[in-house]
């Protein structure tokens, strides 16, 4: 039986043990198409979002502890006031969680050292005691570091195991942590003991977003690796931000805490489902596997107030005119923080029409923004990476396209989110070519290829303020 079938058991037997309270559900699911209306007689591209957005309704749900650890570099590059603020940060985040929350904190350098065994955040005069005697070490085993804050994780991610009868009669069992699993890793240098390669740490990643933890990167300064870090935190689901001076830590640790303290649902499975004649392309921006006419990918977390999803471009056969036609079904599964399963079922669909002014009246400006973003996100990659390559008139002339493309479609679809977009990419053009601030510019880059490719617009790094 997949998970898709056990859930539905496992969210009925849920629901007649947790009595039910007035409010929202903690996600909306909608499921739209860029082109409601679509010609007959032509095969022709669309684009199909699945938008999940946290809301918290009445505010009246619990929200679900937190098992965090915190993983600090204290290489010799650390020393003097860049571990003494991060010592601060770290206190003042473990500071807002609640007495019966989890947290860990692990030291790393040549060596990693457990600080913190995983405990109950009421410890805290001897948490922070802790914290307070680390010391500058030497090399960065950044790899390890991470490793061994992911074991005191797993000391206290428990299982909450439900057992159910379904209608075929199987026996259907689910577990889950009853926790929102988190690593943070603070660092400011590039990895030099152990594995140290984007490659080694996205693997770390995706294994460790499978088992349900996500892992943010906060780089410090100019000197870290950002594909690296963000890498880590793009295959688990986590999230990236690039901190300019030790001054703005604490707020980037802030940032963080109520990205961790604000998670409605968590264990995202999507399932999308295209009928024979319609073929899947491409996701944009997101992991998935892809099985035939079947897309299935996952996301860790959602956040109260913050709508990520999945966008997958497909291409429909040639078609008569018709009041609809189907073109995806969709199966949208999450845990709640009361631990409570369930599952949305949507399905999308088109009209088809012989009139091509309403095919252009109806497109749906929303979804189109969400494409446009994700293209400009990948034409900014490619001019990145053409620029590391030492191509530098072909990756800045690739940029200034793309700063064209994003104005005209922010202009099309009258987006500010698109104008943006269009500022920050014509920001940089100006320094393309300028070694002096090439790893600054960089950084930033990366940052914003992956809070957009992950949705993460409405996190905003504490590098930010000036």
């Amino acid at each position: 039986m997949s998970r898709f079938e056990g859930l539905t058991a496992w969210a009925l037997v849920a629901c007649a043990l947790v009595t039910p309270v007035a409010m929202t559900e903690p996600v909306a699911v909608d499921v739209a198409t860029s082109s409601p209306v679509v010609l007959a007689g032509q095969k022709q591209t669309i684009y199909l979002r699945v938008a999940l957005t946290g809301q918290d309704g009445t505010q009246q749900r619990r929200r679900a502890p937190v098992n965090l650890a915190i993983v600090l570099d204290r290489s010799g590059s650390m020393s003097g006031a860049k571990l003494d603020r991060a010592k601060d940060a770290a206190i003042h985040a473990i500071g807002r969680l609640h007495d019966d929350d989890i947290v860990s904190v692990v030291a790393y350098d040549s060596n990693v050292e457990v600080i913190v065994p995983a405990t109950k955040a009421s410890e805290r005069q001897a948490i922070y005691q802790a914290i307070l005697r680390l010391q500058p070490g030497a090399s960065t085993a950044l790899f390890a570091g991470v490793s061994k804050g992911a074991q005191e994780v797993r000391k206290f991610m428990g299982q909450v195991h439900v057992k159910a009868d379904t209608a075929r009669g199987d026996v259907f069992e689910f577990a889950t942590s009853p926790y929102v699993n988190r690593i943070v890793l603070l660092s400011d240098g590039l990895a030099n003991e152990g594995p140290s390669t984007p490659g080694a740490l996205a693997d770390l990643g995706m294994s460790l977003g499978r088992e349900g933890i996500a892992v943010s990167t906060l780089g410090l300064g100019e000197d870290y690796n950002e594909d690296l870090m963000t890498a880590l935190a793009q295959k688990s689901d986590g999230n990236h931000v690039f901190i300019r001076t030790e001054a703005d830590m604490q707020a980037a640790f802030d940032r963080e805490l109520g990205d961790v303290l604000s998670v409605v649902a968590k264990e995202v499975r999507i399932k999308i489902e295209f009928p024979e004649g319609v073929r899947p392309v491409r996701l944009l921006g997101r992991d998935a596997e892809v099985a035939g006419q079947v897309i299935t990918t996952s996301l860790n977390q959602v956040y109260d107030g913050q709508m990520k999803y999945v966008l997958v471009e497909a291409e429909l056969p040639a078609l008569t005119v018709a009041e609809s036609f189907p073109v995806a079904t969709v199966d949208v599964e999450y845990v709640d923080t009361a631990g409570v399963a369930t599952i949305a079922h949507k399905m999308a669909q088109v009209q088809v029409t012989n009139q091509p002014e309403l095919a252009r009246e109806t497109i749906d400006k929303s979804v189109m923004v969400s494409v446009a973003q994700q293209i400009g996100v990948e034409n900014n990659l490619i001019a990145m990476e053409l620029r590391d390559q030492g191509k530098l008139e072909e990756s800045k002339r690739l940029l200034k396209d793309n700063v064209t493309y994003l104005e005209k479609q922010a202009a099309d679809f009258d987006s500010p989110a698109l104008r943006d977009d269009a500022k920050k990419n014509g920001s940089v053009v100006v320094q393309w070519t300028d070694e002096g601030t090439w790893k600054s510019v960089r950084k930033e880059m990366r940052e914003y290829q992956h809070n957009t490719a992950n949705q993460q617009s409405n996190y905003v790094g504490a590098a930010k303020t000036r």
